[in-house]
């Protein structure tokens, strides 16, 4: 009998522990052992596997008697992508509304900002920023354009953001620029 355990959903960039210790009750030193997908041979009892997709896997296992008994389990990669723009900012805020970066609940998710673009109404660039990193207030906007303040309103931002599974997503939005202080 096998028992690979219930299928399971981790996060991108989370390790799974793949073992087959504890798996086949058997206790025969002539177990046929073999596994399918065949390259997870390389990663079974490792820690430190960090699959970047779902997949299923297969174990059969064959006694000395030729007895057979196979099991599979599905592991799912949940690719929700924490990532977040603020939709209002005030330059002149006391607090960390005063400046409009891109967070990222998992900072190591994320490969690299490939640009961050800011568009006035007219459709003229007021802010630009390539190759950076996420939950950096350095490299965020704060509400200049042109060595000046901006205008309050409505501003447009599309942000290029790598992912660890090698996905890049566009993500685009409006964000309004206030000035209450």
């Amino acid at each position: 009998l096998i028992e690979l355990g219930p299928d399971t959903t981790i996060a991108l960039g989370d390790s799974i522990r793949l073992s087959i210790d504890n798996v086949v009750n058997v206790p025969d030193s002539t177990l046929t052992v073999s596994l399918d997908p065949s390259y997870l041979d390389t990663v079974f009892n490792d820690p430190t596997f960090k699959p970047l997709t779902s997949f299923r896997y297969f174990l059969t296992v064959i006694d000395s008697n030729g007895c057979r008994a196979t099991d599979n389990r599905t592991v799912i990669v949940d690719k929700t992508r924490y990532v977040y723009i603020p939709n209002v900012f005030d330059p002149g805020a006391p607090n960390t509304n005063a400046l409009l970066y891109i967070s990222a609940k998992f900072p190591n998710h994320v490969t690299g900002i490939k640009s961050f673009r800011i568009f006035d109404r007219w459709g003229n660039a007021v802010f630009e920023r390539f190759n950076f990193y996420p939950n950096d207030p350095a490299v965020g906007w704060d509400g200049s354009v042109r060595g000046s303040k901006g205008h309050v309103g409505v501003y447009t931002y599309f942000a290029e953001i790598e992912f660890i599974d090698g996905e890049v997503i566009l993500y685009k939005g409006d964000v309004t620029l206030l000035r209450n202080y």
